[in-house]
């Protein structure tokens, strides 16, 4: 093997670990892209939930208080 292939193949080597690299950093770039995302999402889901539960415990009173006036409406009379 002659100095200029040995050149050649490591000039081919090193352009193809130079593409490999590229290649891994534009899938980092999409995951951490989509990461953003599903975080995103999740706080989404979790303000969802949290006004839900907020909802839900002022249904919740509002059943109970009407429960308590009925009853003692009928106790009342």
């Amino acid at each position: 093997m002659s100095l200029e292939d040995l050149e050649n193949q490591y000039r081919e080597a090193f352009t193809e670990t130079l593409n490999h690299l590229q290649t891994v950093t534009l899938l980092v770039a999409q995951i951490e892209a989509q990461m953003d995302l599903v975080r995103d999402c999740m706080q989404s889901l979790y303000r969802l939930n949290e006004n839900l539960t907020t909802r839900k415990k002022r249904l919740i009173n509002r059943q109970s208080k009407k429960i308590i006036y009925v009853f003692k409406s009928r106790n009342s009379s």
